[in-house]
């Protein structure tokens, strides 16, 4: 995966968010449950996506990278290079 996609997979869905939130799309609640959503299940899928495509871990330990903070470790590998 790429570093541009990978920006675009994680920005894309919040900027999505606010700009339904500004125009009044979406409740407070909904906006709430929908970044619960997003920060619990679709940015540590999309960052252990990247990592074992990289090759930085295991297909494995995939589902160590929904534990908080996990990825800090691999923070280098995932978001700069």
């Amino acid at each position: 995966m790429r570093i541009i996609t990978f920006y675009i997979l994680i920005l894309t869905p919040m900027l999505c968010l606010v700009l339904f939130s500004k125009v009044g799309l979406l409740t407070p609640m909904a906006f709430t449950c929908l970044l619960l959503v997003y920060a619990i299940i679709y940015h540590p899928t999309i960052l252990g996506l990247r990592l074992v495509s990289k090759g930085t871990i295991r297909k494995s330990e995939f589902a160590k990278t929904y534990i908080p903070f996990w990825n800090w470790q691999h923070y280098g590998a995932a978001f700069l290079n």
